[in-house]
């Protein structure tokens, strides 16, 4: 059965960090930075369950994924 599930990755949000990982690998995923949708490949890409940010979300900046699971 499909599952869409909210999630936040696990990871530093401190102005230096750029990787976080999600708790399940999913088929695709929605990554949010202070509630902006953010773009695959331009802002962040992923590998399995690691999101790689090519810019590090500053201190305080909240952090959401939404993920589909086939």
């Amino acid at each position: 059965m499909a599952s869409f599930t909210q999630s936040t990755p696990t990871g530093s949000i401190n102005g230096e960090n750029v990787t976080f990982v999600l708790s399940t690998t999913p088929s695709s995923v929605e990554v949010y930075l202070d509630g902006l949708l953010m773009t695959d490949t331009v802002d962040f890409t992923r590998s399995g369950t690691t999101i790689t940010f090519v810019t590090p979300p500053a201190t305080g900046q909240a952090l959401q994924a939404w993920t589909f699971i086939a």
